[in-house]
């Protein structure tokens, strides 16, 4: 089954971003997503497997093919299919992308691949997903992207992150559920995480900003309350995944959110297909999904 998923990797990508044969690189992607899941119940997957691989046709990757991410990853070429679509439409060579709640580095990496006469600026406080992104980062040799080992809000603290330990329901351990804020099976305290502010550090050093990527469990809010100076100086595109489950955890709701980036003159899009299809207020979104806002 392993060959199975090389085989879908090395023709996924090109695939769903031709336009043309979309659908048949989907086919290949729900495939992928089925295998994982059935291998997983099949061999009773519980330890770590690291597994390097080459995805976005020129990327090369470690992933834990164990881990419902990493997995995803390993059995599919890609986790977020739509959005990277969208990034490999719209990133030019010279942009900063910065990428908050970076994980293992499939953006960043993706990212650092396009913008090669541009940058990538990387945050990553939990110590597993830390260590995936330096070594993807040392995988590829870029040297247009820097990694910060600390998470952002609107103030600074020491915080503990929590995440969940429960492998069967998500077929796999979750390596993107870790949260500031504990709810429901993500109760598990992985470590205590330095939190500073984006434009107290980082937007005195920015000379252009293009794209931003969040996607930190419920403290987007807070975050974005701490790089407000360089989001209206800039106005790049935001990428954020809209969570009302966890931002209601984090004590504010999807209409807040909205009203924060409205207030910014920022605009909701989803994604289709690479396309932009533009939302018209905040009854329209889902209660979570990934959006652009620009």
């Amino acid at each position: 089954m392993k060959l199975l998923a090389r085989v879908i990797r090395l023709f996924s990508f090109s695939l769903v971003t031709s336009g043309v044969f979309y659908f048949p690189g989907m086919l290949l992607i729900r495939l992928g997503r089925k295998l994982r899941v059935l291998n997983f119940k099949r061999n009773n997957v519980k330890s770590e497997d690291f597994q390097e691989i080459k995805v976005f046709s020129n990327v090369r990757l470690q992933v834990d093919a164990s881990a419902y991410m990493g997995g995803s990853l390993f059995w599919t070429g890609l986790h977020h299919v739509n959005e990277i679509i969208y990034l490999n439409k719209i990133l030019n060579r010279k942009d900063v992308f910065i990428d908050v709640g970076a994980n293992q580095g499939e953006f960043s990496m993706f990212a650092a691949s396009r913008v090669s006469e541009g940058k990538v600026i990387a945050f990553e406080p939990v110590k597993y997903q830390l260590n995936l992104l330096k070594n993807n980062l040392k995988l590829n040799g870029f040297r247009n992207c820097e990694i910060h080992e600390f998470g952002l809000s609107n103030e600074n603290a020491q915080l503990p992150i929590y995440t969940s330990n429960d492998s069967e329901l998500h077929a796999g351990i979750h390596e993107g559920l870790s949260s500031l804020f504990p709810s429901g099976d993500v109760n598990e305290e992985q470590q205590i995480i330095d939190i500073k502010v984006f434009d107290e550090i980082i937007t005195p050093t920015l000379e252009r900003f293009d794209f931003l990527k969040i996607d930190i469990e419920g403290a987007e809010l807070y975050a974005l309350k701490g790089m407000r100076v360089a989001l209206e100086k800039f106005k790049p595109q935001i990428l954020i995944e809209m969570n009302d489950r966890t931002f209601r955890s984090a004590g504010y709701s999807l209409t807040e959110m909205f009203d924060f980036l409205s207030e910014l003159n920022y605009k909701p899009f989803r994604i289709h297909r690479g396309h932009l299809v533009s939302v018209s207020g905040v009854e329209q979104l889902t209660d979570w999904g990934n959006y652009i806002f620009k």
